[in-house]
């Protein structure tokens, strides 16, 4: 079952970061730190000043590394002990939001799993008009209709649980917490120590993110805003209301990772 669970994440985009020469394999999610996670894999492995060259953005070569590689056999036998971090639910559920918000203003690019969603919402909120733009409580809306498992929607919007990592029973690491996690991993499988800045990469939209007053759930983002403008925090999206269907829509989240819903 391990060798399926396996075939099901690659085959959704989800392969799990692993080398043969490491103790550790981890399982991930978009918008949940993948980012500094995947610097900090190829650092240990010592690919990461060849990934940064090939492109700055590290998940060009994260895609052409692990779309090589193809054996998981230390996983499967149990050799190698699994992680997998996670974020918590309403942070993630902004992050998702600004990037799918932004991504339906572009042309798209055809066949990529994101632009299925940019078409449905389009269709949904905008069957008869020129698209322009949705809020936060549409987004929800739309997922809530849709459905948020991975294999329904983009990685990028879909709750991070996956029923197929019961069968590889990964140990969480939060991120909230990760600094601290990774460096207990380091010292537990005496892993090579992190240079800070391989650590400190911020999430996307964290920069521009300000308390804006007059921001509410139902605001539309502008193209301008995500250009040049500023971005809310993610408390100001949330009501009574987007609360509920952020707790029902990523409950397997909140139940499997123990992070506490809102009321």
């Amino acid at each position: 079952m391990k060798r399926y669970a396996i075939e099901k994440l690659k085959k959704h985009h989800r392969s799990p970061l692993f080398d043969k020469s490491l103790p550790v394999a981890f399982l991930w999610s978009p918008k949940a730190g993948c980012t500094v996670l995947t610097k900090w894999f190829f650092y240990q492995i010592g690919h990461l000043e060849k990934a940064m060259k090939i492109n700055p953005s590290i998940h060009v070569y994260k895609g052409m590394f692990t779309k090589k590689y193809k054996s998981y056999k230390e996983i499967e036998s149990g050799g190698a002990k699994i992680y997998k971090l996670v974020r918590n639910p309403y942070k993630r559920a902004v992050s998702s939001y600004f990037t799918i918000a932004n991504y339906c203003y572009s042309k798209g690019i055809p066949n990529l799993p994101m632009d299925k969603d940019k078409q449905r919402i389009t269709s949904m909120f905008y069957p008869l008009t020129p698209y322009k733009g949705i809020s936060f409580k549409q987004f929800l809306y739309y997922l809530d209709g849709r459905g948020a498992d991975y294999t329904l929607v983009d990685g990028h919007i879909s709750k991070q649980y996956c029923p197929e990592e019961d069968y590889l029973s990964p140990k969480i690491i939060k991120l909230e917490n990760f600094n601290k996690e990774i460096n207990r991993l380091q010292i537990k499988y005496n892993l090579k120590q992190t240079p800070a800045n391989v650590l400190s990469t911020p999430h996307s939209y964290t920069k521009k993110m300000r308390q804006q007053a007059d921001f509410t759930p139902d605001t539309i983002i502008t193209p301008s805003q995500f250009v040049n403008g500023s971005l809310p925090e993610y408390k100001e999206l949330f009501d009574h209301e987007t609360i509920q269907l952020c707790n029902h829509i990523f409950h397997d989240d909140f139940s499997h990772y123990n992070y506490l819903k809102k009321h």
